[in-house]
Protein backbone atom coordinates (compact mmCIF):
# COMPACT_ATOMS: atom_id res chain seq x y z
CA UNK A 1 0.00 0.00 0.00
CA UNK A 2 2.67 2.66 -0.36
CA UNK A 3 2.13 3.52 -3.62
CA UNK A 4 -1.43 4.78 -3.44
CA UNK A 5 0.08 5.92 -0.04
CA UNK A 6 2.62 8.31 -1.92
CA UNK A 7 0.59 9.12 -4.84
CA UNK A 8 -2.54 10.72 -2.42
CA UNK A 9 0.26 12.85 -0.47
CA UNK A 10 1.35 13.82 -4.16
CA UNK A 11 -2.15 14.69 -5.17
CA UNK A 12 -2.52 16.55 -1.73
CA UNK A 13 0.19 18.68 -2.18
CA UNK A 14 -0.36 19.58 -6.04
CA UNK A 15 -3.72 20.81 -4.87
CA UNK A 16 -2.38 22.86 -2.01
CA UNK A 17 0.22 24.39 -4.41
CA UNK A 18 -2.48 25.40 -7.17
CA UNK A 19 -5.30 26.17 -5.07
CA UNK A 20 -4.07 27.56 -1.78
CA UNK A 21 -3.36 30.88 -2.76
CA UNK A 22 -6.82 31.70 -4.47
CA UNK A 23 -8.61 30.19 -1.91
CA UNK A 24 -6.80 32.68 1.13
CA UNK A 25 -6.59 35.56 -1.26
CA UNK A 26 -10.01 36.46 0.04
CA UNK A 27 -10.96 36.81 -3.83
CA UNK A 28 -12.96 33.88 -3.49
CA UNK A 29 -12.04 33.95 -7.44
CA UNK A 30 -10.19 30.73 -7.68
CA UNK A 31 -11.62 29.36 -11.32
CA UNK A 32 -8.51 29.79 -12.59
CA UNK A 33 -6.47 27.98 -9.86
CA UNK A 34 -9.30 25.14 -10.61
CA UNK A 35 -8.85 24.99 -14.17
CA UNK A 36 -5.12 24.91 -13.58
CA UNK A 37 -5.97 21.48 -11.24
CA UNK A 38 -8.30 19.88 -13.55
CA UNK A 39 -6.06 20.34 -16.19
CA UNK A 40 -3.05 19.31 -14.48
CA UNK A 41 -5.34 15.86 -14.05
CA UNK A 42 -5.86 15.75 -17.93
CA UNK A 43 -2.56 16.39 -18.58
CA UNK A 44 -1.64 12.53 -17.03
CA UNK A 45 -5.11 11.41 -17.99
CA UNK A 46 -5.18 11.72 -21.56
CA UNK A 47 -1.54 10.10 -22.09
CA UNK A 48 -2.96 7.12 -20.58
CA UNK A 49 -5.88 6.64 -22.40
CA UNK A 50 -4.03 7.50 -25.86
CA UNK A 51 -1.56 4.24 -24.94
CA UNK A 52 -4.86 2.58 -23.60
CA UNK A 53 -5.93 3.10 -26.85
CA UNK A 54 -2.64 1.75 -28.93
CA UNK A 55 -0.78 -0.53 -26.23
CA UNK A 56 -2.91 -3.78 -25.80
CA UNK A 57 -0.88 -4.40 -22.22
CA UNK A 58 -1.70 -0.60 -20.85
CA UNK A 59 -5.41 -1.02 -22.17
CA UNK A 60 -5.32 -4.40 -19.95
CA UNK A 61 -3.80 -2.56 -17.03
CA UNK A 62 -5.93 0.11 -17.18
CA UNK A 63 -9.23 -2.23 -17.57
CA UNK A 64 -8.02 -4.04 -14.73
CA UNK A 65 -7.19 -1.14 -12.39
CA UNK A 66 -9.90 -1.56 -9.35
CA UNK A 67 -9.41 -0.13 -6.31
CA UNK A 68 -9.91 -1.73 -3.54
CA UNK A 69 -11.16 0.19 -0.50
CA UNK A 70 -7.83 -0.51 1.09
CA UNK A 71 -6.44 0.94 -1.35
CA UNK A 72 -8.54 4.38 -1.61
CA UNK A 73 -7.93 4.71 2.23
CA UNK A 74 -4.36 5.01 1.51
CA UNK A 75 -4.63 7.36 -0.74
CA UNK A 76 -6.57 9.59 1.44
CA UNK A 77 -4.58 9.02 4.73
CA UNK A 78 -1.42 10.10 1.94
CA UNK A 79 -3.45 13.44 1.57
CA UNK A 80 -4.28 13.89 4.55
CA UNK A 81 -1.26 13.32 5.91
CA UNK A 82 0.65 15.80 3.74
CA UNK A 83 -2.08 18.46 3.94
CA UNK A 84 -1.98 18.61 7.30
CA UNK A 85 2.11 18.37 7.04
CA UNK A 86 2.21 21.03 4.59
CA UNK A 87 -0.32 23.49 6.41
CA UNK A 88 2.16 23.64 9.59
CA UNK A 89 4.84 23.76 7.83
CA UNK A 90 3.44 26.73 6.36
CA UNK A 91 1.41 28.23 8.54
CA UNK A 92 3.30 26.44 12.07
CA UNK A 93 0.69 25.10 14.48
CA UNK A 94 -1.67 27.58 14.27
Amino acid sequence: MKKPFVIGAAMALLMIWMLHDRLMSGQAIFASAALAFLAAHLAVLLPVVGLAALVPNVRRAVANHRPSLSHVGAMMGGMLIAAVAAHFAIHGLT
